[in-house]
């Protein structure tokens, strides 16, 4: 077998000048992204404001973000793509420049200089290899798009395709004058804990190809409502285990990919998430502030932690709509019973934490709300509480009685922390739903060994009236979250799972059979307390 070079190749010059463009496109582009500067600061964190690809049309039907598909899972893998295309380029010029010295040497070892030639020639071709499947990739990607926009304008000719930033898909996705259900009602949607992180043979391309997927039989309940809240279980980094501050006792410890979670949560529909439970300090004080970071880089407003009590108690405020000249305003102030890796906020320590269920906090969280200048209408507390698939305990209920009397707060939703649906009661005349469940909750799940335990969730629709500003109804939509049975998917409940579980919620649920949903109704009782009315 004979090793041939080109005749303009057969010295550094020549071969220098065959690829000059490569070179220098490899060298400038490598030189961007790699280095770390703050050119690439932006590349992975693009200001607050600067339009993500996403696209929308008027019905609203959301079609996939340009690059969230199987190959890559956003616009940073084209550029991660691209980076490893530059660098086979790299590698491919110089093997050939290796291959030419060697074979200008055949002479003198020929078979030396033949071997190594062949070896050369196979890493020149797997380099180009690499670079050709890479190439199609991105096309497919591209072709994706494309095919997919078309079919989307062709469906109906009223659509139109428009690129949005991530503020305008949570301020013009929806109008609170159109959402169903009541003309006479504003609303705002509440999910329970959301954590979507790869962890291994249980979360795989077998059940779930792409985050995205899980949110294919649950996305309708994120159209309901203009304001979505969740619980965000976990931080959003590339930090590892290692930097779990009980990295050696954690049993259970996430973190979220930074590349794909911001970006879907915005595309799926969720304006604002409660940062206050137990996993806040999964990857430590740097685990936080990366989370924040990915969380701004987006436009998507959290609550529920800080450095200092004060700001841990801030409360996340909502302007809705009205039939009267001024808006409703909603505040929600989160809390977390267990709070994070055993830390509470302290300045002076720099420790960043969250706040527990006391009466010295709940306070704190009702005088934050009467300092604000608009006037707050409704008071909301969201709170991570409760054992692993345990039933409402005696300390709960104490905590719910304080958030009550000493917080003065409307109604108290438990963001989760039990990881099942608790019930629904009254503590002192304001309504309580103690635990909704999970929502999106990436990990197989213990359901199978607590039979007790129905394997559901709820997303729960707080619907306030928009001629008094109080709360009219709760909406409770049943979902089967058994992560081993839906495979990561969650459902919507049949009706025979839905009456089961509203059946064990308590006296005050109106479930009408073969639904999947229940409601709470309520009307003001001449005073700012909500009395119930069972229909």
């Amino acid at each position: 077998m004979r090793c041939v070079m080109i005749k303009d190749q057969n010295s550094t010059k020549g071969l220098i000048n065959h690829y000059r463009y490569q070179l220098l496109v490899a060298v400038f582009v490598h030189g961007v992204v790699r280095s770390d500067t703050k050119t690439n600061k932006l590349f992975n964190n693009p200001p607050q404001g600067a339009p993500s690809l996403f696209f929308r049309d008027q019905n609203p039907t959301y079609l996939n973000s340009a690059f969230s598909i199987q190959h890559s899972a956003s616009a940073f893998s084209i550029k991660q793509d691209l980076i490893i295309i530059i660098e086979l380029q790299i590698v491919m010029v110089l093997v050939r420049w290796t291959n030419m010295q060697h074979v200008k040497a055949r002479s003198k070892r020929k078979t030396i200089a033949r071997c190594r030639c062949i070896a050369c020639m196979i890493v020149t071709a797997i380099a180009f290899a690499l670079c050709l499947y890479i190439y199609a990739g991105t096309f497919l990607i591209l072709f994706h798009v494309v095919s997919t926009t078309n079919s989307s304008r062709s469906s109906t000719s009223s659509t139109t395709i428009q690129l949005i930033s991530p503020q305008e898909t949570q301020s013009n996705r929806f109008n609170d004058d159109d959402e169903t259900t009541s003309g006479a009602s504003s609303c705002i949607t509440f999910v329970g804990d959301t954590m979507l992180a790869n962890l291994g043979k249980d979360y795989s391309a077998s059940h779930v190809s792409h985050p995205r997927d899980s949110f294919e039989y649950i996305r309708p309940l994120l159209r309901t409502c203009s304001n979505v809240i969740a619980n965000l279980e976990g931080p959003i980094t590339k930090l590892g285990l290692d930097h779990d501050p009980l990295s050696k006792k954690a049993v259970y410890s996430f973190n979220m990919d930074p590349h794909i979670l911001p970006y879907l949560l915005v595309d799926e529909g969720i304006t604002h998430v409660n940062r206050a439970n137990n996993h806040l300090l999964d990857r430590g004080k740097i685990g936080v502030e990366d989370t924040t970071r990915a969380l701004k880089a987006v436009g998507l407003p959290c609550f529920g932690f800080g450095m200092s009590k004060e700001e841990a108690a801030k409360p996340l405020i909502l302007t809705l709509n009205s039939h009267s000249n001024r808006l409703i305003v909603v505040g929600v102030t989160g809390y977390s019973e267990f709070y994070s890796r055993g830390v509470l906020p302290d300045p002076h320590a720099n420790q960043t934490g969250v706040l527990p269920v006391t009466s010295e906090y709940a306070q704190l969280g009702r005088r934050l709300l009467d300092d604000e200048q608009e006037g707050v209408d409704i008071r909301i507390a969201f709170v991570h509480w409760g054992k692993n698939y345990g039933s409402v305990s005696t300390e709960m209920k104490k905590q719910a009685a304080i958030l009550v009397d000493d917080g003065k707060f409307d109604i108290v939703i438990g963001s989760d922390g039990s990881h099942t649906i608790q019930e629904f009661e009254y503590v002192n005349g304001v309504p309580v739903l103690y635990n909704i469940g999970n929502f999106l909750f990436q990990t197989p799940g213990r359901f199978h060994k607590e039979k007790s335990v129905l394997p559901y969730g709820l997303v729960v629709h707080l619907r306030l009236d928009k001629e008094t500003g109080r709360i009219a109804s709760l909406e409770l939509h049943c979902t089967h979250v058994d992560n081993r049975v839906v495979n990561f998917r969650p459902k919507i409940c049949t009706g025979e799972q839905a009456a089961i579980l509203f059946s064990t919620l308590g006296p005050y649920i109106d479930y009408i059979h073969n639904n999947t949903y229940a409601t709470v109704h309520f009307f003001e009782g001449g005073t700012n307390r909500i009395i119930a009315n069972n229909f």
